[in-house]
């Protein structure tokens, strides 16, 4: 099953997604690129460009929605 996490090089999704990797093929995204390898299939979305999403959804069958404005 592919799992797709969105905001998931923010706090919550660089925790949660060792776990889910342990059962799900995963596709990360986020607005910025990841500063170390992770070995997860990655692809920059902003989700507020509806391009993009339609990209990064394509053949997911689940969607784990972690983006959010950050605190600054």
């Amino acid at each position: 099953m592919k799992v797709l996490i969105t905001g998931g090089l923010g706090h919550v999704g660089l925790g949660i997604s060792p776990v889910l990797n342990r059962f799900y093929d995963l596709r990360i995204t986020h607005w910025r690129e990841p500063e170390n390898e992770i070995p997860y299939e990655f692809m920059k979305c902003d989700v507020r460009n509806k391009e993009e999403v339609e990209k990064v959804v394509e053949g997911v069958d689940v969607i784990v929605h972690l983006a959010a404005k950050g605190a600054k």
